[in-house]
């Protein structure tokens, strides 16, 4: 299923995944994403957004990973490292970037774009202005990497 959201938005849902307290019943989930529905089906394995590379997305990609996360308790790590792998991906991406969630056999998300560009795990300081986007998905995830693709690369985590 498509929809458009925002200008030139596309958010591709594939489908919800079964929410914890309904495992495998096929759910209709309707949630308002900065201003517009997003609607998906369930139960497939991967959701997938795809977002304009704009500063804007970075939250529409935040809130559409938190509402596909069933285990409250995981939610809000799996928003905070998706709002830091969106903004890597909307300063590098050339036009979108995309989101993919599955939950088995353990929860991944993965953040793909078309730069070539590879992140970097940055040593900081308190006065460094930014690079600490992966050293939060380092210290929150089980596990995480990058995986170069034909055309950019995918970062991803696990919990």
């Amino acid at each position: 299923m498509v929809v458009t959201v925002g200008r030139q938005l596309l958010l591709t849902a594939a489908s919800a995944l079964p929410r914890a307290e309904h495992p495998g019943a096929v759910e209709r989930v309707i949630t308002k994403l900065n201003g517009h529905a997003f609607e998906s089906h369930s139960p497939r394995q991967w959701d997938e957004a795809r977002f304009p590379a704009e500063p804007r997305s970075v939250r529409a990609a935040r809130k559409f990973a938190g509402h596909l996360v069933a285990e409250p308790s995981e939610r809000e790590n799996v928003e905070l490292m998706v709002s830091e792998l969106a903004t890597n991906a909307m300063l590098y991406a050339e036009d979108v970037f995309s989101v993919r969630i599955s939950p088995r056999p353990r929860l991944r998300v993965e953040v793909r774009d078309a730069s070539d560009a590879l992140p970097m795990l940055r040593v900081t300081n308190s006065e460094s202005p930014g690079g600490r986007g992966l050293q939060i998905v380092n210290q929150l995830a089980a596990n995480w990497g990058v995986e170069r693709l034909t055309s950019g690369k995918v970062v991803w985590f696990e919990l």
